[in-house]
């Protein structure tokens, strides 16, 4: 049985995620608290409905793309609409950037219902911009999503969120929700309160007028996602602030010792080595396609802990099938060299 997706929030990330799947030939209904939202999306040539009620009766698989503040309330109004007679429970999920504001209580909230299952997803995708205007299906391709691993996750909502994520032409990677968390604090969450308070910094400064003119790929690649929507990041930021709060005391402490390197260099023999190691470029993110493919097969009660340990080693799930006779499941996954 093939799903049916229903995306609850058309902004950004909504908009985009209905465009993909509808461009990928999957069946998909949107649905935005925003009247004129649903109008250009309507006529943009996409089904939307009027209601949640009547996506949540019309989706096998639903999908919030709303502001971390909004998603528990939404829940609990899905939770109205969940036929628990259905031969095939909802798929909820949601796509908040923080899990620890959200996830217990949407746990809580979809665990006692016997017509729904709970898959908390998190799209590592997105750029500068909020709102429809900005839905663009070629956001996704070749993207990572996360999902929450949890005590009642089993295989079939495994299986069933891979199949979302590979509508998109993306791959899955499994985490705890702490993992969670610290890793988007550290390479999103972080690296957005640098962008904003450099921008702030260097647009403050008297030679910025001629500092924007002559600014190339290095200022640029600076300050893009200070171009993003204030309050957007603040709903992203604030819910993680104590993890962000470290992470920033880490590079405060980094920066001074950038600092003391730069002083003594005036005086002394280089002593920026350690500063910028020739060999930093290696451990970045490397440029290019995913290149290395691992088949696995995988037994059911031993499914979720090992895509969980492959994942944290650095591979992502491509794609997840389960054996003629159920005990098992075919995994394919993805890596780089």
């Amino acid at each position: 049985m093939s799903e049916r997706f229903g995306i609850i929030g058309l902004g950004h990330i909504g908009g985009s995620l209905l465009q993909r799947l509808v461009a990928s030939e999957r069946e998909a209904v949107g649905y935005d608290a925003d009247p004129q939202v649903r109008e250009r999306a309507s006529a943009d040539g996409y089904e939307i409905l009027p209601c949640i009620e009547d996506v949540v009766r019309q989706s096998t698989h639903l999908v919030l793309a709303l502001p971390t503040p909004a998603v528990v309330a939404t829940v609990r109004e899905v939770a109205t609409c969940v036929d628990q007679q259905s031969m095939r429970p909802l798929l909820i999920s949601d796509v908040a950037s923080v899990k620890g504001a959200v996830f217990h209580d949407v746990s809580e909230i979809v665990n006692g219902l016997d017509g729904a299952a709970y898959l908390s997803l998190h799209p590592m995708a997105g750029r500068e911009g909020s709102g429809y205007a900005t839905a663009d299906p070629s956001l996704f391709g070749e993207r990572i999503w996360i999902a929450l691993a949890s005590p009642e996750m089993t295989p079939e909502i495994v299986v069933r969120g891979s199949e979302l994520v590979a509508s998109c032409g993306d791959g899955l990677v499994l985490l705890d929700l702490a993992g969670h968390d610290e890793v988007v604090a550290l390479i999103s969450h972080l690296p957005h309160v640098i962008s904003f308070v450099y921008a702030s910094m260097v647009t403050q400064n008297e030679l910025w007028p001629i500092a924007a003119r002559v600014g190339a790929g290095s200022f640029s690649d600076m300050v893009r996602v200070a171009k993003s929507n204030p309050g957007r990041v603040r709903e992203m930021v604030l819910p993680n602030a104590q993890r962000v709060e470290r992470l920033l005391a880490e590079l405060e402490q980094r920066f001074n010792e950038a600092r003391a390197a730069l002083l003594a260099s005036m005086t002394e023999n280089d002593r920026l080595e350690n500063l910028f190691p020739v060999n930093l470029s290696h451990s970045l993110m490397p440029e290019g396609p995913v290149a290395l493919e691992r088949v696995v097969v995988l037994e059911r009660t031993e499914l979720i802990e090992a895509l969980l340990r492959y994942c944290i080693e650095g591979w992502s799930i491509a794609s997840i099938q389960p054996l003629h006779d159920q005990a098992g499941y075919r995994v394919v996954l993805m890596g780089r060299p």
